[in-house]
């Protein structure tokens, strides 16, 4: 396919992981404490972003496993890319469902565990798609990611607003993430585009 499409689908996952992480990021403290006015704060607030490290630090020895037992680097990151995004579109889509704290803290918490694969994925694209150019590239990347810290950030809120009902919210952020995951999933590639 042409090397714009190829560094799109890059761009698309990257901007939909993005849009999700800021809006937990962001929108989180006030879920809980609407829905769980008693729950300590401590605990929301840092549980679901220590999974992320954790599995943001983890993912590229993943992804180097599975490269060493075969699986080519476009697949690889597919693969990772897409456990990234669809996972975490799972757990936005059945917290809505949920009636406990233990419950939701798990589901963000898996979710965003989940979004820490990233690193094994998309995230690493640039040095892919230009070895010599790697900077560059990133910067660009970086956009995608930046754009959803205040756009992605302010619709939720709008949604929150108008509808009154986080079901919407983390459903319209899960939507996005399996957008990701079929645009990357048929486009992606971690062949050298530049």
């Amino acid at each position: 396919g042409c090397i714009l499409c190829r560094f799109r689908a890059a761009f698309t996952a990257q901007y939909c992981g993005a849009n999700a992480y800021f809006t937990l990021f962001s929108w989180l403290p006030s879920y809980f404490a609407d829905n769980f006015p008693h729950a300590k704060g401590v605990v929301f607030n840092v549980v679901p972003n220590l999974a992320i490290v954790t599995t943001a630090i983890i993912a590229p020895f993943i992804a180097a496993k599975l490269i060493s037992k075969g699986y080519s680097i476009t697949n690889t990151r597919k693969i990772m890319e897409g456990a990234s995004l669809f996972g975490l579109a799972v757990c936005l889509l059945i917290v809505s469902w949920v009636t406990t704290f233990e419950s939701a803290l798990f589901l963000f918490t898996l979710g965003m565990a989940c979004r820490g694969l990233h690193h094994g994925g998309v995230s690493v694209n640039p040095q892919d798609f230009a070895p010599n150019h790697t900077g560059a590239v990133f910067g660009v990347f970086n956009t995608a990611s930046a754009v959803p810290g205040f756009v992605g950030v302010y619709v939720a809120g709008t949604i929150l607003q108008w509808t009154k009902n986080w079901a919407y919210v983390f459903t319209f952020t899960a939507l996005q993430c399996l957008l990701g995951v079929m645009v990357y999933s048929m486009f992606g590639t971690a062949k050298q585009l530049i």
